[in-house]
């Protein structure tokens, strides 16, 4: 039996371009789609830092978390283990694929660090160490807090450290394994 050929339209090859991006290197990637689609994604590709970049900037980010609540309550940081601490990146699989959903993940979780240690005294910060520190999964911050009203709460702390804990207690995503690990650390 014959084979049959069939011709690939143009748009459907990948094609190589070399893109800057505003952290000023150059990478090389593969485009696919027809021209118009090509050039709309060259020049979304172009306003973004490389994805070695955006990925030492979310280790960065979580590391200044990590280190400001095991300064403020090293007693949680030394009950929980250095595992739930950091980034955790083997349930995200491909980090270039993953990349916005990480990024989506990490900028909550910043910004809910940043609002909490404008806001609250040391007593509420340690109270909330215990979340930052085991959640390391971006999955939970981005499950729990994606549509957290951070226009809307009052500037106050007890408003805060509220709302805060009432969404974690409601997305509480550990597997029964994780739980018995964090019960036998205490």
């Amino acid at each position: 039996m014959d084979s049959i050929c069939v011709d690939m339209p143009a748009w459907a090859i990948p094609t190589k371009y070399d893109i800057r991006h505003t952290c000023g290197q150059i990478e090389t990637v593969k485009v696919m789609g027809k021209p118009a689609a090509r050039e709309k994604q060259i020049k979304r590709l172009e306003t973004v830092p490389c994805l070695d970049c955006r990925v030492a900037d979310i280790v960065a980010k979580r590391e200044e978390i990590d280190d400001y609540f095991e300064a403020i309550a090293p007693d949680v940081a030394s009950s929980i283990g250095d595992e739930y601490r950091r980034l955790r990146w083997e349930p995200l699989g491909d980090v270039a694929q993953s990349i916005t959903t990480v990024e989506r993940g990490i900028d909550i979780q910043y910004r809910l660090y940043k609002m909490a240690k404008a806001l609250c005294d040391a007593d509420s910060l340690r109270e909330m160490a215990q979340v930052f520190l085991f959640h390391g999964d971006v999955d939970f911050w981005r499950s729990a807090f994606q549509d957290f009203p951070f226009q809307t709460i009052r500037r106050d702390q007890k408003t805060l450290i509220n709302a805060f804990f009432a969404r974690c207690k409601r997305y509480d995503t550990l597997s029964p394994v994780e739980r018995m690990v964090y019960r036998s650390k205490k």
